[in-house]
């Protein structure tokens, strides 16, 4: 949240309900995993330029809470990483 008034950083929060749209084709338990999750949080940067948040977000992420769900690239240097 420190990074809001930071412009070489892009943050976007979504409320979103993902069982509206995967409800049909899921079994009971995989409906009440998906209905928990309540918003998407974003956060877009350059790490060339940001090498140090870098490490900061890794840190964070490399908690036991947070389970890696995909890894994807795209063109020569965009990376994303969908944590749940």
């Amino acid at each position: 949240m420190d990074k809001l008034d930071d412009s070489s950083f892009i943050i976007i929060n979504l409320q979103f309900q993902f069982n509206n749209i995967f409800n049909q084709k899921l079994l009971h338990e995989e409906k009440g995993s998906i209905s928990s999750i309540e918003k998407i949080n974003l956060l877009f940067y350059r790490v060339e330029e940001n090498k140090n948040e870098l490490a900061v977000v890794e840190n964070i992420l490399s908690k036991a809470r947070y389970q890696n769900l995909m890894d994807l690239k795209f063109f020569l240097k965009a990376q994303v990483s969908l944590v749940y």
